[in-house]
């Protein structure tokens, strides 16, 4: 039976249905979206708690995981930390700049209740450019104050933290090479995994809660990263992706159990991004699929703030979705087209690198521990690991990270054989 690498291998190492995968995926959230904002969360609420809901509540760590597969293969043609890192910041934050610019000072300024004065004074508007760095501010003052969903300029900057989160975990296997080993990746991944299962259960709270939510969207990354590497060893079966799409969308609402639905859909969606799905014309021009994402909530807001007559899900979202296209294709030929032809300046081979000398260690630990406290801050803004700044707690955290850095150390320095060749996918 061949398996995922044979099937990549074959289609040239590019994924053939994988762009379109991505089109439909950031359509489903803005359809998901139009309902919250035509009736607001009440009505969201119990619509995702419906029996049926569970396709809705698997279109985020869908996403998740397919971007985990791709980016694992980044990572893999790419020789150093910083260039992974600096690709990784091309790809996003041009548009994501763009957007918290636009949504702060022109919708801002357009939209709000409040007096120039007041506006510019506001500590919601400082706060807002905080979302660049994962310390996520939806609101701005004044802003679609009287639409059903009150003040939320946009709901879909919340899954850039978790998303920021997933690259430092995957920057740390990085800079302790481990992204190089497969089984060191799984190992890592079984021990987010009861991370999480043991944040879930301190909580005692259901997948609902934003919290356990942002575990399972990190869970469903890193499945795509160690699928990516045991690509070869996996097969490409009609009956795997059947078995694993059933139990992906039946577990989907449970809790615990939900990452175990995690494993089955990112196999569901790679098995599926390596089949030619059908594609229409005027989306081959692009990549259009990050800017519909992102610009998606702030145009739908304004729609229902400009047009009180089309709140109903499916008016506001035929009439705002091509408005919404329109402003992803400007966003890929304008901003982030041209940002991703810097990639050639910073990472001209696309094979795998050749192994290198580890640097000194001093500047592995400082790598590492920067890394460390980043993803820590990352939790405490998300508010998965809320703690009070106390000398006492910064020391346990002290205490923890440099325990971790020691151990990074220990395990870059150790010859590890290397994962499969990297594919183009």
């Amino acid at each position: 039976m061949r398996s995922l690498a044979d099937v990549s291998k074959a289609h040239g190492d590019v994924g053939p249905g994988f762009d379109t995968l991505r089109i439909v995926l950031s359509i489903g959230v803005v359809a998901t979206h139009s309902v919250s904002i035509s009736y607001g969360t009440a009505v969201s609420d119990r619509i995702l708690h419906m029996p049926l809901a569970s396709p809705i509540s698997a279109i985020l760590p869908l996403f998740f995981a397919l971007s985990g597969y791709l980016v694992m293969g980044s990572a893999m043609r790419t020789a150093t930390l910083r260039q992974f890192l600096l690709l990784r910041a091309l790809r996003i934050v041009p548009a994501l700049a763009t957007e918290i610019m636009l949504s702060a000072l022109l919708i801002g300024l357009l939209f709000s209740s409040v007096s120039l004065g007041a506006y510019l004074a506001d500590d919601r508007l400082h706060a807002y450019f905080g979302s660049l760095f994962g310390r996520i501010s939806l609101y701005l003052p004044g802003v679609f104050s009287d639409n059903p969903l009150p003040d939320i300029v946009n709901g879909s900057l919340w899954t850039i933290n978790p998303e920021i989160f997933c690259y430092v975990f995957l920057g740390l296997c990085l800079s302790t090479r481990i992204h190089r080993h497969r089984g060191l990746m799984l190992a890592s991944f079984l021990a987010l995994l009861a991370v999480c299962i043991v944040l879930d259960y301190r909580r005692n709270t259901d997948l609902f809660n934003v919290f356990s939510y942002i575990h399972v969207l990190i869970l469903a990354f890193s499945a795509g990263n160690v699928l990516y590497l045991w690509r070869d060893r996996v097969p490409y079966s009609p009956a795997l992706f059947a078995i694993s799409l059933v139990a992906g969308l039946t577990l989907i609402r449970e809790p615990y159990l939900v990452y175990v639905a995690v494993c089955g859909l990112t196999y569901c969606v790679v098995y599926l991004g390596f089949q030619p799905l059908y594609k229409p014309s005027i989306l081959k021009t692009g990549d259009y699929s990050y800017g519909i994402y992102l610009y998606g909530f702030p145009i739908q807001q304004a729609v229902s703030n400009l047009m009180p007559w089309s709140r109903e899900w499916y008016l506001n979202l035929l009439i705002s979705l091509p408005f919404i296209c329109v402003i992803a294709a400007v966003s890929w030929h304008f901003i982030e087209k041209p940002a991703l032809k810097l990639r050639k300046s910073i990472a001209p081979a696309a094979s795998a690198p050749t192994a290198e000398e580890p640097e000194p260690l001093w500047k592995s630990a400082a790598v590492i521990s920067g890394l460390l406290v980043y993803a820590v801050l990352l939790s405490r803004w998300s508010g998965i690991n809320s703690f009070d700044i106390t000398l006492v707690n910064l020391a346990k955290y002290a205490l923890a990270i440099a325990i971790l850095t020691t151990g990074g150390l220990v395990i870059s320095r150790l010859k590890v054989l290397p994962a499969p060749r990297a594919a183009r996918v």
